[in-house]
């Protein structure tokens, strides 16, 4: 007892609770980069069994807008490299433009497995990217159902090989994206890394049993799950994209996470930090209707990442010598733990060059987080059309 009255005296209660608040607030970092995010490390798809005996025809659907040239003179081709016994493309052409629409076409002369259909753009009446995509299911002719964007490309030519792999096991299947590099700039590492940190959250909820969303470039589920679900109308169809539907359909059933670089699609940077950020602020609408669970967890680590910071600098400043070593020795463990979950997770995903400045957007990253999170405040009822 008197040991204690004397460390009290000595260094303070002020010190000795702003040392506990620091504690505290590293267990909960660790939690998430020592146990939550390595969920994705140590997930195995071969531990849940096959539904099916073998790999099911897929039906790739894309969902063009515009007259999107690039998509028929690059990626389109790409797609039908793909290495798997059978699929087909199924391209929907939200627009106006006979020529491009007749180009689309004539891909299916040289491509047999290609179906085109069109659907007339006009001003008065937006065409969601729902109501693209229920064109394009009633299309297709296969039961599973692939997903992805004209801006899209997969990293490899096995990409829909091991989708099919998820389709074998579970009605859902998802994997990750990531977006392109366009140089060395600060601000395409940032927004690289926002992106990844974001797919880590999603990633080691669907993992664990709990997705809630999915990239809007690769993903699938099966005929049977959206006739179930009755198509998009658990919500007006003008609201979101695919993450709120797959949190509707996942709530009586587990998802598929397919964690290789293979299974992994680029996704086009066309252009800075005023691209982005629309993309954020388009994509981030969606937000407030996620999972209580999940909005939380995501907030935790940002949250907790802040205070820990903030209490660590403090201490430095005002603490006696010894409290300081012992705070710095928390930042540097944690800065450890946090390396090598995020060494870990890109390599089971197939991300490369994030590590280089990762303590740059372990305190930076915080910033665009919650400007992000401001800018949502201001509710816009037309972001999604």
């Amino acid at each position: 007892m008197q040991f204690f009255t004397t460390v009290i005296e000595y260094y303070q209660w002020q010190g000795l609770a702003l040392l506990l608040a620091i504690v505290i607030l590293f267990c909960v970092q660790f939690y998430y980069y020592g146990i939550a995010y390595r969920r994705i490390c140590r997930y195995r798809l071969t531990r849940t069994l096959k539904q099916r005996r073998n790999r099911p025809p897929v039906s790739v659907v894309v969902a063009v807008y515009g007259e999107n040239r690039d998509f028929i003179d690059e990626r389109l081709p790409r797609l039908f490299e793909q290495d798997y016994h059978d699929y087909e493309i199924v391209v929907v052409y939200v627009g106006s433009d006979c020529e491009f629409y007749e180009d689309l076409r004539m891909m299916s002369v040289r491509f047999e497995n290609l179906s085109t259909t069109q659907i007339k753009a006009d001003s008065r009446f937006p065409i969601s990217i729902k109501m693209a995509l229920n064109l394009g299911i009633k299309l297709a002719h296969n039961d599973c159902l692939l997903f992805t964007t004209p801006d899209a490309m997969p990293r490899d030519n096995e990409w829909i090989t091991y989708m099919a792999c998820g389709f074998e096991r579970a009605q859902v299947v998802l994997a990750y994206s990531s977006l392109t590099r366009r140089g060395r700039r600060i601000y395409d590492y940032l927004t690289r890394m926002v992106e990844f940190h974001s797919a880590e959250e999603w990633l080691s909820a669907a993992v664990a049993g709990r997705p809630y969303r999915a990239s809007h470039v690769n993903f699938g589920f099966t005929r049977k799950v959206y006739d179930s679900a009755r198509g998009f109308d658990h919500l007006n169809m003008n609201i979101g994209h695919n993450d709120l539907f797959i949190e509707h359909v996942t709530r009586s059933r587990r998802a598929a996470v397919i964690l290789s670089p293979h299974a992994a699609v680029d996704e086009t940077r066309w252009g800075g930090w005023h691209w982005w950020w629309k993309r954020m602020r388009y994509y981030g609408s969606a937000y407030a209707l996620y999972p209580r669970a999940a909005r939380n967890f995501s907030e935790w680590e940002t949250g907790s990442r802040l205070l820990f910071f903030a209490a660590v600098a403090t201490s430095l400043a005002v603490l006696p010598y010894e409290l300081k070593i012992a705070a710095a020795v928390l930042l540097a463990v944690r800065y450890a733990i946090v390396w090598n979950t995020t060494r870990q997770v890109a390599r089971r995903i197939g991300e490369r060059g994030i590590l280089t400045m990762l303590w740059l957007y372990d305190t930076a990253g915080l910033v665009l987080h919650y400007a992000v999170r401001v800018s949502l405040l201001r509710k816009d009822p037309d972001v999604w059309r």
